[in-house]
């Protein structure tokens, strides 16, 4: 029946989809690697703070092959973000920092805070109330590496 539908969803977990990792700081990580998901995923921080004026940081990274310029775009024009930071991740497939910085900078007037590595980067923002982290799967399990 439907209400034994919406129950099983409400105990659903899909590690790495919006998914809280870590409750001081706050931190959310969502694997979104594509356009479509980067939309969904700023879809949902709108929502989160569709009745609030409060900020939060953003965190991203992306790899070589993704279409970045497309979900930098996406990401600027959620109005949420305050501060932005970004990182390399992705082994050999990495993205180097200069041309994610350089793609911020066309889509934002936000400084861009550029760290080598996700565990500098967490702890440079470990006093944010609310940090998401966004953009590929390799930042995800970079995050819970440096969170265990």
């Amino acid at each position: 029946n439907k209400q034994s539908i919406k129950e099983a969803f409400k105990m659903c977990r899909w590690p790495g989809r919006f998914e809280v990792v870590s409750h001081d700081p706050y931190v959310i990580v969502d694997g979104a690697h594509n356009p479509q998901g980067i939309q969904s995923f700023v879809n949902s921080v709108n929502g989160m703070y569709a009745d609030s004026t409060d900020k939060a940081a953003l965190l991203f990274s992306v790899v070589s092959d993704k279409n970045f310029e497309q979900m930098i775009s996406i990401l600027c024009g959620c109005k949420v973000f305050a501060r932005i930071a970004i990182t390399v991740t992705g082994g050999i497939r990495h993205l180097d920092k200069e041309y994610i910085s350089a793609a911020f900078k066309r889509h934002t007037d936000i400084e861009v805070e550029v760290y080598d590595s996700a565990k500098e980067a967490v702890l440079a923002l470990k006093n944010e109330p609310m940090v998401f982290c966004t953009g590929s799967l390799y930042l995800v399990a970079d995050i819970r590496k440096v969170l265990e």
